[in-house]
């Protein structure tokens, strides 16, 4: 009877032995599971980020344009206004 309470206790232990090691391995993998939900974010973040770049991006080159559309004119005006003040100067 005694060694039948020994086989018990130690079925007990090693069964406790496993539960606890279960909890851990779910803890693990819980933690596993929030990192990789906070790097999907993140990688979310990321190419929002990358997308908003290429915007302004594409925005500063229409923006370019225009200022050397502008700037050209702004010349030839310039020119203009030099040949006919020129025939005042002469």
């Amino acid at each position: 009877m005694t060694q039948i309470g020994e086989v018990i206790g130690r079925i007990d232990a090693v069964q406790a032995t496993i539960a606890a090691a279960v909890e851990e391995q779910s803890a693990t993998t819980s933690e596993m599971v929030r990192n990789v939900t906070e790097i999907s974010s993140g990688s979310a973040q990321i190419s929002s980020n990358v997308s908003d770049i290429a915007r302004g991006t594409e925005s500063n080159r229409e923006g370019a344009g225009h200022t050397a559309t502008t700037a050209s004119s702004l010349a030839a005006s310039a020119e203009r206004l030099q040949e006919l003040t020129g025939r005042f100067t002469a």
